[in-house]
Parts: C-alpha cells; structure tokens; sequence
C-alpha cells in the first residue's frame, strides 16, 4: 500500500515592494537643495588656519604676543589687534614663561595644559568638544604644538599597551589620533576662530632625478602626513631669522621650504612671499582692521 506524503500548503508570499516615504523623500531633497551656495550667495565669515613652524627657540610662541602689540626686542609698543581674554593657548611643550608679564610674571593670554598622561589626553578631546560646543571669548586659538602632541598621542598609546618601544600599531594609531585632532581643530574656523598649528621644523633628506642628495624644510611630523597637514589649513608659513636679526614668516614655497597662502577672492595676493613675524599686521592683511586697531 502506497503511503502518500501529506500536502504542503503552499505559504503565502510576502509582498517585497519597497515602499518609499515620498514626503520624506521630498523634504530631504528640499533640504539638500536649501544647502546650494549659488552664485551671488554671501558667503559668511570663517576664521582662519595656520601652520607656523621652526626651530625651537626662534620665537613661534612669542609670536602669540604680536597680536596683543607687542614685538621682539621692544616690547608693548604697537596697538593690539585684540584682547589678552580672546587668545586661547594649549600649552603641550611647556613654552608658557614668554606668555607672562611684568614683575609678578601674570599670563598675558588664558592658558591650557596638556601633558602626556593618558587621562590628560582624554580630558584634551572634550577640550575640543567643548570650544565648539560652548560659548566663550576666544577668537584666537593657538596649539603650541603640534609635534610634541604626536610624541604625547605615541608614549601614551604605547605605555597603555605595557611595552617599552612602540610597535607599528602605535605609530598608526598616533597618526589616526593627530589627524583627527587637526581636522577637529580646523573646523572651529567655522565659528569665526583662528586656529594657529606651532610645529617644529625639520630638514627633510630627498634625491633628485640626477642622484644628486638635497633637502628641504617642513613641518616636524610623520612624513607620511606633512603635506596632509599643509592641504588641511589655509596657510602654512616657515618662521625663520635672516642675517641681520629679523624675524620672518615665509609663505611661498620654493625649492628649500614649504610653504603655502591660499587668497581669498579673485583679487591680488594678499600675503608678499616674506611678510614680518607680526600676527596683527599679517591678520589685518587676511580679515582687515580690528576694533581695536581702528581705534
């Protein structure tokens, strides 16, 4: 006797359309469109970036103190493009004792330390957070600097892992780190800051198509990331002492330096290839008079 299977009802297939939201649809592409910039549009101001750097001991956080009038070898003498509570400094290589004054040595700027601890580090990213977040006075922050933070990022990165040297890994994931912070740093232009990168400087070994060996001068990080760097900001400047004691930003590349000014607009340069090491006079350049210069 044959034994039959019992019958299988067949199951009722779901229906797979895709049902689009077109509301939805409508009000995301009307959002999109609402974020063109078309010509003719004003854009809105945004702050500026830099990179400054040099060797150590050139003057990069003196420098700071040329916005409050100040200039080397003669002290307060010119009028101060803006107020002492507007300029922010984090503070990573210990350079604060050129931003005090007077007898009782009081700070001329508000400061921020930084040191290579962990928990410093992790404090140091909800600084960011919070300078973005947060309103406060300071239209000028500057990061003094930058390649003592990539040292700072690899010792602790390799101390929380208990070893003695660091591996390739920490060398990745310090440039991870010092890359994320510059772009999050850079972005605070968007709320009307400049933000001003101090870096050492370090003399780069190259060869020519000839074989002949040659170098060149550029901010003191992995070199895997310098022209990263210099792409992120809108200028990038060499600080250096000519022959008769002058103090000098350099903002053209040539074969020796790197350098970079982008100009606004579609008019003359705004920046000369060497300008004077004077903050006030070279953002007065960039974003006109302050209020306190045209007093």
């Amino acid at each position: 006797m044959t034994t039959l299977a019992p019958r299988v009802e067949p199951k009722e297939e779901k229906d797979k359309t895709v049902k689009v939201d077109t509301a939805k649809v409508t009000s995301i592409s009307q959002q999109i469109q609402a974020s063109f910039q078309k010509p003719g549009t004003t854009i809105e101001n945004r702050g500026i970036s830099m990179i400054i750097y040099g060797d150590g001991g050139v003057g990069k956080t003196s420098l700071i103190k040329t916005l409050l009038g100040w200039e080397h070898g003669k002290g307060y003498v010119n009028k101060p493009y803006c107020k002492p509570e507007e300029i922010f400094v984090i503070n990573i290589e210990a350079g604060e004792s050129v931003l005090r004054r007077g007898d009782d040595k009081k700070l001329v700027v508000t400061l921020y330390e930084v040191k290579q601890e962990a928990d410093s580090l992790i404090k140091f990213s909800g600084l960011i957070q919070y300078l973005y977040e947060n309103p406060h006075p300071f239209k000028f922050i500057f990061v003094d600097n930058m390649t003592e933070l990539e040292k700072f990022y690899l010792i602790a990165l390799t101390r929380s892992k208990e070893l003695n040297v660091p591996r390739q890994k920490e060398w990745g994931d310090t440039s991870y780190y010092l890359r994320k912070t510059i772009r999050d740093l850079r972005n605070l232009t968007y709320k009307d800051i400049n933000i001003i990168f101090n870096f050492w400087k370090m003399i780069v070994p190259i060869e020519d198509a000839d074989g002949h060996l040659t170098s060149y001068e550029a901010p003191m990080v992995m070199r895997s990331t310098t022209m990263e760097y210099i792409g992120l900001v809108d200028h990038t400047a060499m600080m250096g002492i000519s022959k008769e004691g002058t103090r000098f930003l350099q903002f053209e590349s040539d074969c020796r330096v790197m350098a970079k000014h982008r100009d606004s607009g579609d008019g003359p340069s705004v920046l000369e290839n060497y300008e004077r090491a004077d903050l006030a006079a070279i953002f007065t350049k960039l974003r006109g008079p302050s209020g306190l210069t045209k007093a």
